[in-house]
């Protein structure tokens, strides 16, 4: 496998208030440093609830500021997470479509597309669970307008579900769009009780996005080696369905950020050197 790694926005940063998640307002600058310097090809952008009226990503000095960072440090940003949309669901409380969340999907693919993604991660899960409304088709067909202005500027969308992922597949492909594909998070597949192996292989080319984290089964996120992910077993089947996007770190830190990135980006090369002998 000789895919380019990168990290989560924010874990170059300290944790706020015991939050893992959160966009850095007043680091996210500094982080193309020093993702540079602990040699991560890109950054994961994130937007959250709380930095959506003033993300960088949806203004003209934001954008220009992103693009003069990304060629200073030789620091894309491939991928970005929609993490607002696990706040805010697509279905309303009266099963009806929520224009405010399409709104929020649509802001996102331009700005994703202006920043040189390839690839927004949306998250449907917490209170954005495919599970409340699975069996709908609406959902899909009323964003297919949507897709198709992804489709037309080369933008992959990944749906992260806590569905099995033979359920998510049936889902995904009843939407049957090119646009439109999974993003796959090896820890919270295991502590949701699910096998690595079976998912990935279940999944297959849907997979558009991979996010690199360590739990044990019904735990939270943990540095890397220290859960229930085989991390041999999940890289190797990546390897067999070929998947050749980016791996993102969505890791465990605390206030050494940087030994944490640092620890965490050796460990996982570790794995892929391990894993691309065995398969020489």
């Amino acid at each position: 496998m000789s895919n380019s790694i990168g990290i989560m926005q924010g874990r170059l940063s300290p944790s706020l208030l015991g939050k893992q998640q959160y966009f850095p307002s007043e680091t996210w600058e500094m982080e193309y440093g020093l993702a540079a310097e602990l040699g991560f090809d890109s950054i994961e952008w994130l937007v959250d609830m709380e930095s959506f009226d003033d993300n960088p990503i949806f203004t003209k000095i934001g954008l220009k500021r992103i693009k003069a960072l990304q060629s200073r440090f030789d620091v894309s940003n491939l991928t970005v997470c929609a993490d607002i949309l696990k706040e805010k669901s697509f279905i309303t409380g009266n099963s009806n479509l929520s224009d405010s969340a399409v709104h929020v999907l649509e802001k996102l693919i331009i700005a994703s597309i202006e920043i040189g993604a390839k690839c927004l991660i949306v998250p449907l899960i917490e209170q954005s669970s495919l599970k409340k409304h699975i069996q709908s088709e609406q959902l899909g067909e009323a964003l297919n307008p949507i897709f198709d202005i992804a489709k037309k500027q080369n933008l992959k969308l990944a749906i992260e579900s806590d569905l099995p992922a033979a359920v998510l597949k049936n889902w995904i492909d009843s939407i049957n769009h090119p646009s439109v594909g999974v993003n796959f998070d090896m820890g919270n597949s295991v502590a949701l009780g699910y096998s690595v192996k079976d998912e990935v292989l279940e999944l297959g080319s849907s997979i558009y996005g991979v996010h690199i984290k360590d739990r044990k089964v019904g735990g939270s996120n943990v540095s890397l080696g220290h859960g229930d992910v085989n991390f041999d077993i999940a890289l190797e089947s990546l390897q067999k369905v070929a998947y050749s996007g980016p791996l993102i770190l969505e890791t465990f830190r605390d206030r050494s950020y940087m030994s944490y990135a640092r620890d965490n980006m050796r460990f996982l090369l570790k794995k892929l050197k391990t894993v691309n002998k065995k398969l020489t």
